[in-house]
C-alpha cells in the first residue's frame, strides 16, 4: 500500500490504479454503450493501455481523450491539475458517446466544480452528454455495466 505522500505525487495513484485494473472482473458482455474518457497527458497512455482489456468486453466502447493544461502551461501534464475549461476544449466537436468520464480528482474536494470554478453541470450543457467522474478502473466497468439514467450532477440522459 503507497503512503499518502506517493499518492499525493501520483507515484501510488497509478499502481493502485493498475492493481485495481490488474483485478477488475470484466463481463463477457454490457449493454451497447459508448463512452469518453478524459485524462491528463501524463495518465494517457496508462489509461489507454489498460482499456484495451474492455476489446474483449462485447458491448463496450470506450476510447480515450488526452487534455492539454492550458490553465497552468502544457509542462502540467496530470489530471488533477486539469480545469473544466481544458476539459471542454479537448472534446469540443467530437463524437463523444453516450456519456462522458472525467477524472474524479479534477474536481474541487466535496465539490462538482473545477479548479477554473466551472461547474461540472456547465460542461454537461456544453457537451451534451452527462458527465461521470470516476476515479478506478473497475468504476468505468460498473459504469459499463449498469449506464445511469441520471447524469449525477442533475441533468437527465
Amino acid at each position: 500500500m503507497a503512503v499518502p505522500s506517493q499518492i499525493e505525487n501520483g507515484v501510488g495513484m497509478v499502481a493502485g490504479y493498475l492493481h485495481d485494473a490488474a483485478n477488475t472482473h470484466l463481463p463477457e458482455q454490457v449493454p451497447p454503450v459508448r463512452m469518453t474518457a478524459v485524462t491528463g497527458v501524463s495518465f494517457g497512455p496508462i489509461l489507454k493501455q489498460s482499456l484495451k482489456r474492455l476489446d474483449y468486453v462485447k458491448g463496450a466502447s470506450v476510447r480515450v481523450i488526452t487534455a492539454k493544461n492550458a490553465l497552468f502551461g502544457p509542462s502540467v501534464t496530470v489530471a488533477g491539475l486539469l480545469s473544466g475549461t481544458d476539459i471542454l476544449n479537448s472534446v469540443k466537436g467530437k463524437r463523444l458517446g453516450s456519456m462522458l468520464l472525467i477524472p474524479a480528482n479534477t474536481l474541487k474536494d466535496g465539490e462538482s466544480v473545477f479548479l477554473d470554478d466551472m461547474p461540472v453541470a456547465e460542461l454537461e450543457a456544453a457537451v451534451g452528454i452527462p458527465v461521470h467522474a470516476v476515479n478506478t478502473f473497475s468504476d468505468i466497468v460498473r459504469m459499463l455495466k449498469a449506464p445511469p439514467k441520471d447524469g449525477p450532477f442533475g441533468r437527465k440522459a
